[in-house]
């Protein structure tokens, strides 16, 4: 009896020992000159062909969030991604749908986003894309890339805006799980 007691105290302090300490929390950080400008609510915004972009980088994970608000009478062709990035995995959803329909209603599924894909934005709708793979695979400490977003108007005039990005550390979640 007292050999089968110490062997499970010694398994319970082996497996104590081996346990890996929290993972920390990535996010994206602006480093380097880009074009876009704070906004109110801390987030980043720009025009293209009269059309209103938002860039959340989110505070607590590596996810880019761009909204497209098209309140233009044009519909807007929208391609987005790393710079460089050859990959051909999704990178994350979109999501549209009218602006003035209620959360949850009016449009199609989300669907899988890849790289620099064509997306159209129609006149009165709205895209959020939630980058959250943005080079297709998880992303590391230190990660640097230079994030793109492209607006192409009826007559194929583009516009584009860039924000370098490096993956930092977001702290590490509490261990009670709050």
């Amino acid at each position: 009896m007292k050999i089968a007691l110490a062997v499970g105290v010694l398994a319970m302090a082996l497996a104590s020992c081996t346990t890996p300490p929290p993972k920390s929390w990535l996010r994206f950080v602006p480093n380097g000159a880009h074009d876009w400008a704070m906004g109110p609510q801390g987030v980043w915004v720009t025009r293209m062909h009269g059309v209103d972009f938002s860039l959340d980088l989110q505070r607590e994970q590596a996810r880019i969030q761009v909204i497209v608000e098209n309140r233009s009478p044009e519909p807007l062709v929208i391609r987005m991604g790393p710079e460089g990035s050859m990959t051909t995995n999704a990178i994350g959803e979109v999501l549209l749908r009218p602006i003035e329909s209620p959360p949850g209603h009016g449009g199609p599924e989300m669907e899988p986003y890849v790289n620099l894909k064509r997306i159209t934005v129609a006149a009165n709708w709205r895209g959020t894309f939630y980058i959250d793979s943005p080079l297709g695979r998880d992303i590391g400490l230190g990660t640097f890339l230079v994030f793109t977003v492209e607006a192409h108007d009826t007559k194929g005039d583009i516009e584009r805006r860039k924000m370098p990005l490096l993956a930092t550390n977001a702290g590490a979640p509490a261990r009670d799980g709050t």
